[in-house]
Formats: C-alpha cells, structure tokens, sequence
C-alpha cells in the first residue's frame, strides 16, 4: 500500500462516491505481510455482495485470489476464495457462478420487510387463503416475497404500515413505506408492491412486476339512455329499414302463432299483433300468457332482439352518462385517481368522483352496485368475491366491466436506491 500511494487513493475514491457497488472489476495486489492490515483497512467500505472487488495475495511461491464482501455494514468481512497461480502448477481457478448467485445465503441474518395492512389481524391469515377481501394487494405480494426469503436464507420480520408512502409538498418529504426507507428503518427491502410511478422513481428503484393487480370500473347493465343521450344517436337509414322489417316479421309471427298454435277460444285479429308488437318495443312484456313452445320462442326472440341496453365503450361514455361513480377505499386507491397527468383523467376525478365521499367501503360498494345507476372503481377480486356472496346469479350475470385509469397489472415491488441486493432480489 505505501509503495502504490496512487493506486491506493483511487480505491479509496472509488469507495467514497459509492463506485464498488456498480459493475465495475477491481484488481488489487497485496503483499502477504501487509494483508492483514489491508482487511483490517477496508472493514468499513462499502463492500458488499454486489461488488467485484479481487484481492491478490502476494507470496513468495504464489499469488491466492480472495473477494471480500460483508452482507450488512454492521456484520462481520466475509472472504471468497477465487484460485491459486504458481509458477509450477500454474493458474487453479475455482469455478465460480455469477456473484448474485454466489453470495445468496445471507446467513439468516435479520431484515425488517415493510408491509401495507389496513387491517391487523391480516398478519395472522397472510398464508391461510381465508378473508381474501381483506388486504388482498398485500396478500398476492407475500407469496412470491416468501421464495425470495428461503431462497436467500433471510431472517424476516414483517413491519405493518398503512400507506404506500406518498409526496408531501409542503415538508418536502416522504410519508409511509417510502418515508421509512429514506429514514433508514428499513434499509433493505419492502415487502409490499405498489403502484409504479415517476416521482416514485426518483427516490426508489422498482423490481419487475410480482403483483399482477387488477383495478377497473364494474356496473350494472343499463338502459341506453342511461349511458347515452338517446336524442343525440344518430340513425341511419339502414337502422329504420331493419327496425319496422323486424317489428314487421315479429307481427306476421305474432298473427300467425295467436291464430294456429295457441289453444284458446277467443278469436284475435291483426291489431292484437300490433299490440304485441309495440309491448315488445317497448320492453314491457305481453299481456297475453305464452302457453305454446312457440309462442314462448317467438316471445323471447323479440325481447332479446329489441333491447337497448348498452355498454360504455370509453371512459368518455362514462363521463357523459347519467352514472355516478365511486370508488372503493383502499390505501392506493387515491393515488391512482388524483395521480395521473392526463387533463381528462383529471376532470374526470374532480368532477364524476371527487365531489362527493367518492371513496367508500367495500360492502357499501357492493350494495351500491346492486342498486344500479352507479359504477365502481375498485380491485376486481374483491368486488366478485363479496358480489357472489351476496348477489343472485341474474344480478351477478348484469354485471360488467371497464378498464379505465391504469392498466391490469400494476403491482412493482420498490427497493431502496443503490440496494446491493437488487440483481440477487430480481433473480430470486
């Protein structure tokens, strides 16, 4: 060291602006009389498990290659023995596997993984499958963060916390998971996935996606003028002809059935199959009872061919609609609604949403979706769950879907910037 005062300064620069964590190769010789103090110098770096740091130790017959590497700063040097060169024998390499790979047992060493629980008691039944309405984002997550605690030999307690940690403007800081990590209580990893965004990016890294969750708008099946303004859809041409060529075809049917197949006595004429024919117009049924398999037939054809309810094709159909809508209140439901940058979206929340309790609880969403006339921005498996509970099949079977504000899939687990442990984690 004192004889490569030069080489030595640089390794010690390299230490102090963070440069030993990135993908960078270091080859450093040492004099076996001065390796010793060399470990005993370097005890502090921040030389952890990512690092490619080789140490030669010099002797007199031989050259031993080690890396040293400690998992923790506050844990023990760890040194990995790389090979042997001699003169005689010449170069003995270990075979060794990526360092990621290498250097996955962490020696059950302790870790604090952070948790979104709106719930306690969810701590208790994380495992179990049972009540998954209840912090379902967090419980899709724990399944998969679980392998990576075996597979890196970890020692884990589950911090709860209730929100994902979001920017506050007027401290300049960070509050929740976020804020927890830039305070340095948990300095590894955080075991909850949240909603990908760039402020977050900022001050966080993010893992590929673990946590596939799926939040979008699910209604009731309405009437047209429900989801549209019926004096603005245009018809064409096309659409009168077929409309009194079907309620033409649907009289003749009518006439004839009434006159053949029905076994009754009285006698009906032409202005009873009118009659029939505007009753299915209008989608208020017949006043007649269907007795014959044809007349039931004939009836349901006319029902189902007449009938104007509709879907909403864009989030703009249900802007302009006469629904309200709600939102199922979760600890990353607001940050999804109010964190877009897109000036519709955001007319859309302050105006449809945000102007009235626009978050409710999850049985109040369900009860509000039987009643109709309003739609619900939740996470979907939640919502079916406690529908199919509740709903009777014909209620269950009304129910539609719309996917509006982000995305399926939306569920990233962050880790702290400059982690060691990112490629180990994305691995695991």
């Amino acid at each position: 060291m004192e004889n490569c005062k030069s080489s030595w300064n640089l390794f010690k620069f390299a230490n102090e602006h963070n440069m030993l964590r990135l993908f960078q190769r270091y080859l450093l010789i040492i004099n076996e009389v001065e390796f010793s103090d060399f470990l005993e110098e370097i005890k502090m770096y921040n030389l952890f498990v990512n690092n490619e740091v080789w140490i030669a130790r010099r002797s007199l017959t031989d050259y031993k290659l080690y890396s040293p590497y400690k998992i923790k700063n506050d844990t023990e040097m760890i040194l990995e023995y790389g090979g042997r060169w001699s003169e005689k024998s010449g170069w003995n390499r270990m075979e060794l596997l990526p360092t990621s790979t290498r250097r996955k047992d962490l020696k059950f060493l302790p870790f604090k993984f952070g948790i979104v629980l709106d719930d306690l008691n969810t701590l208790n039944h994380l495992y179990d499958f049972r009540y998954p309405e209840i912090d379902l984002f967090s419980k899709q997550t724990i399944g998969p963060v679980s392998t990576l605690f075996d597979y890196c030999n970890m020692s884990v307690t589950l911090v709860r916390t209730n929100t994902y940690g979001y920017y506050i403007k007027e401290t300049d800081s960070w509050n929740g998971l976020i804020g927890q990590i830039m305070t340095g209580e948990f300095n590894v990893f955080i075991g909850s996935s949240m909603v990908f965004s760039t402020n977050r990016l900022s001050v966080v890294d993010f893992l590929t996606m673990l946590n596939p969750l799926e939040v979008i708008f699910v209604y009731r099946k309405a009437p047209l003028s429900n989801v549209k303004n019926i004096f603005f859809v245009s018809f064409k041409k096309q659409l009168w002809y077929a409309l009194f060529g079907l309620l033409a075809i649907l009289g003749i049917g009518f006439y004839l059935v009434l006159k053949f197949a029905e076994l009754v006595k009285d006698k009906y004429t032409v202005s009873d199959a009118v009659l029939l024919d505007l009753e299915m117009l209008c989608q208020q049924g017949t006043m007649f009872e269907p007795r014959s398999l044809s007349y039931q037939i004939l009836m349901f054809f006319g029902l189902t061919a007449l009938m104007t309810t509709k879907k909403f094709d864009s989030i703009q159909d249900l802007y302009n609609s006469r629904f309200k809508v709600i939102a199922h209140n979760t600890s990353y439901m607001k940050f999804i609604l109010s964190g877009t940058r897109d000036k519709f979206l955001n007319q859309f929340y302050e105006l449809k949403i945000g102007y009235d309790s626009p978050f409710v609880s999850k049985e109040n969403c369900v009860e509000k979706l039987r009643q109709g006339g309003t739609a619900i921005f939740g996470e979907v498996l939640i919502l079916y769950n406690l529908a199919t509970k509740y709903y009777t099949e014909r209620e269950l079977c009304s129910l539609q879907e719309m996917i509006g504000f982000v995305k399926t899939g939306i569920g990233y687990n962050p880790l702290p910037k400059g982690t060691p442990f990112r490629k180990m984690f994305r691995i695991a």
